[in-house]
């Protein structure tokens, strides 16, 4: 289970380290941690409690050219920050931009549809089903498919 200071931890790393694969669109570009933070993780964790976090939940910095303080900083839903970042989360297909248009409730991967009419898959998990939650068949006392139906006496 991820927790803040798991997050803490990841920010540092993408700020700091140089060899980071994500420092270029961080430190390298100048965002930091406010001292207060970088000197005591645990105020971190204690302003993460305050404000809002929970298992599930991105850190989102208010300003993008601002570095990561509690001025800056809200904890957000993954869909919740997918509707703020969709220019950035766009991609080009046949030179022209396609924004996310849909997030699937299985996996929780949003991406833009290609082709209206066609049907609707989500291409991360392969689900035709990507707007319903999954339903658990193990339920005692029901029976699906069609050798259950056959089996039956009437």
């Amino acid at each position: 289970m991820r927790t803040s200071l798991n997050t803490f931890h990841n920010m540092k790393h993408r700020c700091y380290n140089p060899n980071d694969k994500r420092f270029m669109y961080y430190g390298g570009k100048g965002i930091t941690i406010c001292d207060k933070w970088l000197r005591n993780p645990v105020s971190f964790v204690t302003w993460s409690e305050e404000n809002g976090w929970a298992p599930g939940k991105q850190i989102h910095r208010k300003d993008n050219s601002m570095g990561y303080s509690p001025d800056n900083c809200e904890w957000l839903t993954h869909d919740e920050h997918l509707r703020l970042h969709t220019c950035r989360l766009g991609y080009k297909f046949r030179r022209e931009n396609v924004i996310p248009t849909h997030t699937c409730t299985r996996c929780g991967h949003a991406w833009g549809a290609r082709k209206p009419g066609r049907p609707v898959i989500c291409p991360h998990c392969k689900s035709p089903y990507h707007d319903r939650p999954r339903v658990n068949r193990s339920s005692p006392g029901k029976s699906y498919g069609r050798r259950d139906l056959e089996n039956t006496q009437v």
